[in-house]
């Protein structure tokens, strides 16, 4: 047989590179996005500030199945998650629906106050300090704050939404709800009417009116 020129070797190989089916890649955050891994930070001066996976978009790419640490799809999340809450007081809205439809569309977009919504979930840790980076995961020694999260075993601060306990009209609500005077409402259902803002680096609910325990 007679041999093959190197050039037709070359010219066969780059045509079978060339005429593969293209593979679509994922979305995978970069270096400098936020990841599932929590890791507590020195330099968030400002809460206002949004740290939240939500700017990079990462949260509406990927996220963790919790069950058996696949990595789902954003369409299966939203299909599996959200539950279409209104944000009335009779139909509150999930923390799914908080965190992945309309007011967290309207938050990133640079609306700065969505006044009056519902919003229910379990609550699941505070915050010590000024962004979501520092969440906790039980009781402990702060009254200014709480997170809620979709289950009462919630341990990913990026499923979870910071609640605003301030001084004020209605510091009932605060002596009700905060971990250190109230431990035993740690895992306990709660349905809370305020204000959907940036809060603690991520999209939470502050000046809270009205507060349900179930």
């Amino acid at each position: 047989m007679d041999k093959v020129s190197p050039y037709i070797l070359i010219t066969l190989v780059m045509f079978s590179i060339f005429s593969c089916e293209k593979v679509e890649i994922p979305n995978i955050p970069s270096e400098d996005a936020p990841t599932t891994k929590k890791e507590k930070t020195t330099d968030i001066e400002d809460e206002d500030s949004i740290l939240h996976p939500f700017k990079t978009g990462w949260i509406y790419n990927c996220t963790l199945d919790l069950e058996n640490g696949e990595i789902k799809d954003s369409t299966n999340i939203k299909d599996s998650f959200y539950t279409s809450g209104a944000g009335t007081e009779d139909n509150p809205y999930t923390i799914y629906d908080f965190l992945l439809g309309d007011v967290a569309s309207r938050i990133v977009a640079g609306e700065k106050n969505i006044q009056n919504i519902w919003i229910t979930g379990f609550i699941v840790g505070y915050i010590q300090g000024k962004s979501i980076n520092y969440a906790e995961f039980g009781t402990g020694n702060v009254v200014t704050n709480i997170i809620i999260g979709c289950a009462p075993d919630e341990v990913s601060a990026e499923l979870c939404v910071p609640i605003q306990l301030p001084k004020g009209t209605h510091i009932d609500i605060r002596n009700s709800l905060n971990l250190v005077d109230n431990p035993f409402m740690l895992g306990h259902k709660v349905t809370i009417l305020g204000d959907a803002s940036v809060y603690m680096g991520t999209i939470g609910l502050k000046n809270p009116k009205k507060a349900k325990v179930d």
